[in-house]
C-alpha cells in the first residue's frame, strides 16, 4: 500500500494545473468554514460572519489564485519563490477582502466587518497551501530514495560543473549521487561544491573503486579530445560509464536529464575538432534558386538536402532511384520548410531520355552531384554498374546541364580517386576528369562552373564500418577487422555537406576542393573504441578478428596525387588541388570506346579501357589485376619497338 502511495506521490507533480488548482480552492474552503464553525460554537463575532462571509472569502481567494497563477508551479521544485507566490496570492487576497469589506459598510449592506473572520482564515490557509506542498515535496524524495541512486563522478568543476548538479538533483527520471568533481586545475583541487569535494582528475582511478561510482560525466566544451581519449580509457579499465553531456541550449528546452546525457561518441575520438562553417554566402548562393540534388536519398544527398532547404530555395528537386527513401526523405522535407517546393523525382541517372525529361520540365540553377555506387568489394564483382552510373551517368548529367541555363555543377568526389586500385576509385576519378574537361567542351552554352569536392569516409552513412561496427558488438562480436594496419580519413556527414556547399560558394570552376581532416584513423583503433564505449573489454568480452584485405582495398587513402599541388583557400581547412588539366576530346574518345565495350558487355576491355585513360589505377587484390601486367607488358613491347624503328 506505502509503495502504491509513494508511486502515486513521484507523478503528482505531472498532474495538470487544475488538479492543484482544485486543491487550493478546496483549502481555501475548509480554512474559512472552520474559522467560521469555531467563532460559532464560542459566540465570536458571530453576529458579523454569516454564510456569505465563507462564499466571499472563497471567491476572493480564486481571483487570487488566477491573477498570481501560483497553482502553475511543479511541487517537486518547490523553493522560496514558490513561497513567494503563495504569499502574494493570500496576501491579493486579503488586500481584495479588505477593500470589499469596507465598500459593503459605505454602502450599508454591512453593519459591521468581518476582516477579523477574513485575516484569520487566511493566515491558516496560508500555513495549509504551504504545509501540503512541503509534504508531497518531501513523500516524493522518500519516493525517490527508495530507488537505488547512480553514484556520479562529475569531470570539470567549472560553471558546467555546477549546472549539471542543479540538474541531475531536480529530475526524477535519472535518480543522481553525485559524490565527487574530478578536475585538472591545480586551483580548484581541495575546495568543495555544495559540500562536494574536488580532487586531482589524475587520481581518477583510485576514487572510481574507493567510491564505489557507477559514471563519469563531462562536458564536451571544456575537455579536449586527447584528453578525452585518456578518460575514457580509464573509466573502461575501472568499469564504470562514461557519458558526455550535451550542448547548454538543450537545457533550456528539454526537460528530461536522460536526453543531455549521453553515452561518448565515437565522433568525439576522430582526432581532431569538428569542422563548422557558417557562410552567409551560402544562403544567397541558394535563396530563390531551383536547385537540383542528384543521389538526393542517399547518406550525403538527403543531409545535403535538408541543409539547402534551410537557406530559402523556391525549389528543391529529389533525384533518386530509391522508391522508398526518397518517399520519406520528402516528407520529412516538406515539413521543414513548406514554403520551398519539392520535388521528388524517381530516376536512374544513368536513364538519359528520362533526365532529359527532367531538364525540360524544370528550369534548374545548381546542381549537387551525389548519386554513385560507393561500395569497394560489391564495385569488384560489378564493374558494369559502376561504369553504368559513376560515369556514363556523371556524362550525362553534365552534359545536359551544359545544354540547359545551369549556373553551377558540384560533384561529390572521394579519397579513393587518388591513385585508385579499385573500380569505384578509378570511376570516380574519370568522373573527376571529366568534369573537369567540360570547361572546353563544344556543348556549353553558358559560363556553367563545374566544382569537384573530394572527402574521406563517412562516419555512420549507409554501409560504413561505424554502423557494421555496433551491429557486431551488439551481437557480440566477433568485430572484423581487414588488416590491422589499415588507415582511413573520417568526417561526419553534417561535415562532409559543410564542404560541398562551401566549395558551391568559393568555387569558380574547375577546382577540385579538398578537405583537412587531421590524422587519418586506424581501422583497429576505431574498433577497439567502439567496444569500449559498448562497455567492454577488447578481445577479453568481445574479440577482433582480422579477415584479410578485400578486393579493391588498399592499407592506407589519399587525399591528394603525388602530381597535385595543394593551395590554401580562405578557409583554413579547405585546400584547392591543382590536378594536371585533361583534355575534353581525349576524354570523349576514351568514353565512346568504354561505352562501345559496355553495349558489347566486354568486362576486360571496359576494364582495360579504364587503366588506359587512368594510368595511375592499379587493382589491387582484384581479378583485374591481370591486366596491369598485360599493360606493362605492351609498354615494355611499344618502348622496344620504337627502339628498334629510331
Amino acid at each position: 500500500m506505502l509503495d502504491k502511495f509513494r508511486s502515486y506521490v513521484s507523478r503528482l507533480d505531472f498532474q495538470p494545473s487544475w488538479l492543484i488548482f482544485c486543491i487550493d480552492f478546496l483549502v481555501f474552503f475548509f480554512s474559512s468554514a472552520v474559522v467560521f464553525v469555531f467563532q460559532r460554537e464560542l459566540s465570536i463575532n458571530a453576529l458579523h460572519v454569516t454564510y456569505i462571509s465563507v462564499i466571499e472569502f472563497v471567491v476572493f481567494g480564486i481571483v487570487a489564485l488566477f491573477l498570481t497563477k501560483s497553482y502553475h508551479y511543479v511541487i517537486r521544485h518547490i523553493s522560496y519563490t514558490y513561497i513567494y507566490s503563495i504569499l502574494r496570492c493570500i496576501g491579493l487576497q486579503i488586500l481584495l477582502l479588505y477593500v470589499a469589506d469596507n465598500l459593503w459598510l459605505y454602502l450599508k449592506f454591512r453593519d459591521d466587518s468581518a476582516f477579523s473572520y477574513n485575516l484569520l482564515s487566511a493566515m491558516i490557509s496560508l500555513v495549509v497551501l504551504v504545509v501540503y506542498r512541503y509534504v508531497i515535496r518531501f513523500l516524493f524524495f522518500l519516493s525517490s530514495k527508495s530507488r537505488k541512486a547512480v553514484r556520479i563522478g562529475v569531470f570539470g568543476a567549472g560553471s558546467s560543473g555546477v549546472l549539471l548538479l542543479d540538474l541531475l538533483g531536480k529530475n526524477k527520471f535519472y535518480h543522481a549521487d553525485v559524490k565527487v568533481y574530478f578536475d585538472d586545475s591545480k586551483k580548484r583541487i581541495g575546495k568543495k561544491i555544495n559540500h562536494i569535494p574536488i580532487v586531482d582528475a589524475d587520481d581518477m582511478a583510485r576514487y572510481i573503486k574507493t567510491l564505489e561510482l557507477d559514471e563519469i560525466i563531462i562536458s564536451p566544451n571544456v575537455v579536449s579530445l586527447e584528453r578525452k581519449e585518456q578518460l575514457l580509457n580509464v573509466a573502461n579499465k575501472a568499469g564504470v560509464v562514461l557519458k558526455v553531456l550535451a550542448d547548454k541550449k538543450l537545457w533550456l528546452t528539454d526537460h528530461n536529464t536522460s536526453t543531455k546525457l549521453n553515452n561518448i561518441d565515437i565522433t568525439d575520438l576522430l582526432g581532431r575538432d569538428p569542422i563548422k562553417i557558417n557562410n552567409d554566402q551560402i544562403q544567397s548562393l541558394l535563396k530563390n534558386k531551383s536547385v537540383l540534388v542528384t543521389g538526393a536519398a542517399g547518406s550525403i544527398g538527403s543531409e545535403l538536402c535538408r541543409q539547402i532547404v534551410k537557406n530559402g530555395p523556391v525549389h528543391l528537386i529529389l533525384l533518386d532511384q530509391a522508391e522508398s527513401a526518397l518517399y520519406e526523405l520528402d516528407l520529412d522535407l516538406k515539413k521543414m520548410n513548406s514554403k520551398v517546393i519539392i520535388t521528388p523525382i524517381l530516376c536512374d541517372i544513368s536513364n538519359e531520355q528520362r533526365l532529359k525529361i527532367v531538364f525540360e520540365t524544370y528550369d534548374v540553377d545548381i546542381i549537387f552531384h551525389a548519386a554513385a555506387y560507393k561500395h569497394v568489394p560489391m564495385q569488384e564483382q560489378h564493374p558494369y554498374e559502376a561504369f553504368k552510373c559513376n560515369i556514363e551517368g556523371t556524362y550525362l548529367l553534365a552534359n545536359l546541364a551544359m545544354q540547359h541555363v545551369v549556373e553551377k555543377f558540384i560533384m561529390v568526389s572521394t579519397d579513393k580517386a587518388v591513385n585508385p586500385t579499385n573500380i569505384m576509385g578509378a570511376t570516380k576519378r574519370t568522373a573527376e576528369m571529366y568534369i573537369q574537361s567540360c570547361n572546353q567542351s563544344p556543348l556549353r552554352t553558358n559560363d556553367i562552373q563545374f566544382i569537384t569536392t573530394r572527402f574521406g569516409n563517412v562516419l555512420g552513412s549507409n554501409g560504413s564500418v561505424v554502423p557494421l561496427f555496433k551491429k557486431q558488438i551488439e551481437n557480440g562480436g566477433p568485430v572484423t577487422v581487414t588488416h590491422p594496419d589499415v588507415i582511413r580519413y573520417f568526417m561526419t556527414i553534417s561535415e562532409a555537406c559543410n564542404l560541398v556547399l562551401e566549395a558551391a560558394t568559393m568555387g569558380k570552376g574547375g577546382e577540385i576542393f579538398v578537405f583537412d581532416m587531421g590524422q587519418p584513423v586506424k581501422i583497429v583503433d576505431l574498433a577497439n573504441n567502439m567496444i569500449r564505449l559498448s562497455g567492454r573489454e577488447p578481445d577479453k568480452d568481445i574479440k577482433i578478428e582480422f579477415t584479410g584485405l578485400r578486393e579493391g582495398e588498399k592499407l592506407y587513402e589519399e587525399l591528394l596525387a603525388d602530381a597535385e599541388i595543394c593551395r590554401q583557400t580562405y578557409h583554413p581547412l579547405i585546400k584547392v588541388a591543382n590536378v594536371r588539366p585533361h583534355d575534353y576530346q581525349y576524354i570523349t574518345t576514351h568514353f565512346t570506346k568504354i561505352f562501345s565495350h559496355m553495349n558489347a558487355n566486354e568486362e576486360l576491355e571496359m576494364v582495360r579501357q579504364l587503366k588506359l585513360l587512368v594510368p595511375e589505377f592499379k587493382s589491387m587484390h582484384s581479378r583485374f589485376s591481370e591486366l596491369d601486367e598485360l599493360l606493362i607488358r605492351d609498354d615494355l613491347i611499344d618502348e622496344f619497338n620504337n627502339a628498334v624503328h629510331s
